[in-house]
């Protein structure tokens, strides 16, 4: 396939004044060049042609008439009536003199008449057009950017090398308090700015200047030039001229002053939210402990109150089959051999265990109130110590009593805190029935640990206790906890001791004891095997 043949554009020219022979000449020369076909369109006066050039009908203007001066002043009125249309001048001589006075009136060009040739004159409406194409290309395209620039709300500008500014727009003058952007044009930062603002504004001008580098998406506080701090986003590059040289610095800055404010305002209100967040989980939890311990209190009270009608109703019993027994045993302490002696051991034997059982009810259900003193809680392990001495010596248990030293006196109830103590050791020798070593560690504290309720603790008791206190803290080196017996050590009734040896109510009893002091009671097993019971008891601040 034959290539395409290029598309031929049609140039309409004007051609003002002079002889028909001219005409004919112009015509002539101008044949078809290239891409370009021309046609031409004669009127003898500016009048006569003044409805085309208004409509801008024609792309090129050839001016062939009479003296110099009327040449040119019709040059000048083509300017002012249509200024875009370049107009070239026909003159029967041509000197430098004349060239400066056309170029200087608006024309594009002089050209000889005597010398005019085809290609010379084809060359000049060429260029002629094609000129005035890239004027008005590049006349568009410095309205759109300039219109971009002015309608942008970011503050756009740009500085020679010696710091005067050379272009800005609307928003930036605005930021500079100034009428216009024209009131900008020419002035530096230290006309605008106190000295030391101005300094760093400029010393950031001087480092683009200098390295070529680029200062990207910075934001700082930076103030207006009256006084006022704004955060700002700034990028600054350096301005180039065509040879590449950096003739100077161009900016653009845009305000976040309200988007940080508003950043900063979500924050703090995010910050509010998770406290409120918070104080209500918070308050949801007390609010459970509140409603747990109500249970609790009135579980106990229910089951309080059947013990105690239960060890009242047996223990009038009791003690009448122990009066009989004992008188039974009187009647056959002369025959040692008589068989209904073992009988009535056993009897008596069996009465005393449910005779301490009842007292355990009774014990349990009683009233619960505490008569609190300062006192030494040394002193209180101690004594329980020495009461539960022979059990623990029996039972091969080792005892280590570590006490801080300087331990403040607290307010306690000696008497029920040492029946707590006596309990908890007694616990701990039955669970090492082989023997091991019992740790009992007194230690102060500045504040409770945040901690979890221990399993098996729903009193809420361990969220109450705040400030100083003395831990109390009894280990042994038996088996531990188990899991089910960390989540109803607690519970009335409830022991992991073989039938016979246990009523399930001492934990129970310890624990009212520990609140009856404001204190609480948590059950752990120890990293390194072993149970632990940490009892804190409130201390005076020091």
């Amino acid at each position: 396939m034959p290539p395409p043949r290029n598309r031929t554009e049609t140039i309409p020219v004007l051609l003002l004044g002079g002889p028909m022979q001219d005409v004919w000449l112009v015509r002539e020369l101008l044949v078809d060049h290239g891409a370009f076909h021309f046609t031409l369109d004669h009127r003898p006066s500016l009048e006569a042609a003044l409805e085309g050039l208004k409509e801008n009908h024609w792309q090129a203007v050839l001016v062939n008439l009479g003296p110099e001066a009327t040449a040119l002043r019709i040059v000048r009125r083509i300017r002012r009536e249509c200024g875009d249309l370049p107009a070239v001048l026909l003159s029967e001589s041509v000197d430098q003199a004349q060239m400066g006075r056309a170029f200087r009136a608006g024309a594009h060009d002089l050209l000889d008449k005597l010398e005019l040739g085809s290609h010379l004159l084809v060359r000049t409406l060429r260029s002629a057009v094609e000129r005035n194409r890239t004027a008005k290309q590049l006349l568009q395209e410095r309205n759109l950017l300039r219109n971009i620039i002015d309608h942008l709300p970011d503050l756009i500008y740009a500085k020679d090398r010696q710091g005067r500014y050379i272009l800005g727009n609307p928003a930036h003058a605005h930021h500079l308090g100034l009428p216009s952007k024209a009131d900008v044009l020419g002035q530096t930062v230290h006309d605008l700015f106190p000295k030391e603002i101005a300094d760093v504004l400029n010393a950031d001008d001087l480092q683009v200047l200098h390295t070529g580098g680029r200062i990207l998406n910075r934001e700082e506080e930076l103030p207006t030039p009256s006084g006022e701090l704004r955060w700002m986003h700034t990028t600054k590059v350096p301005l180039r001229a065509a040879d590449g040289t950096i003739s100077g610095v161009v900016g653009i800055t845009h305000d976040i002053h309200d988007r940080r404010r508003i950043a900063d305002e979500l924050r703090r209100a995010n910050k509010e939210l998770e406290s409120a967040l918070e104080s209500i989980r918070k308050s949801h939890d007390d609010l459970k402990d509140a409603q747990m311990q109500l249970i609790q209190a009135e579980k106990m009270q229910s089951v309080g109150r059947l013990a105690a009608g239960i060890a009242h109703e047996v223990k009038n019993p009791l003690a009448t089959l122990r009066m009989g027994i004992d008188f039974l045993r009187q009647q056959h302490a002369a025959r040692p051999d008589n068989p209904t002696t073992g009988v009535l051991e056993e009897m008596s034997h069996a009465i005393s265990r449910a005779d301490g059982v009842i007292r355990e009810l009774l014990d349990y259900s009683s009233a619960r109130k505490a008569s609190l003193a300062p006192g030494d809680i040394v002193s209180v392990v101690q004594h329980a110590l020495r009461l539960s001495s022979y059990p623990l010596r029996s039972g091969h248990v080792r005892v280590r009593l570590e006490p801080a030293p300087g331990l403040p006196l607290i307010p306690l109830d000696p008497i029920k805190l040492e029946q707590a103590i006596v309990n908890l050791l007694l616990n701990a020798a039955h669970a090492m029935p082989e023997g091991g070593e019992l740790i009992i560690r007194i230690t102060p504290e500045a504040s409770p640990p945040d901690m979890p309720h221990a399993d098996g603790d729903r009193s809420g008791a361990s969220t109450r206790l705040h400030g100083p206190h003395l831990l109390v803290s009894i280990a042994d080196t038996g088996p531990g906890f188990t899991r089910e017996s960390l989540e109803h050590a607690f519970d009335p009734f409830y022991t992991t001791k073989p039938t016979g040896k246990g009523t399930g109510l001492g934990l129970n009893v310890v624990r009212g004891i520990v609140e009856l002091h404001s204190g609480t009671i948590t059950l752990q097993n120890r990293p390194q095997g072993g149970a632990e019971i940490q009892i804190r008891l409130p201390a005076p601040a020091t």
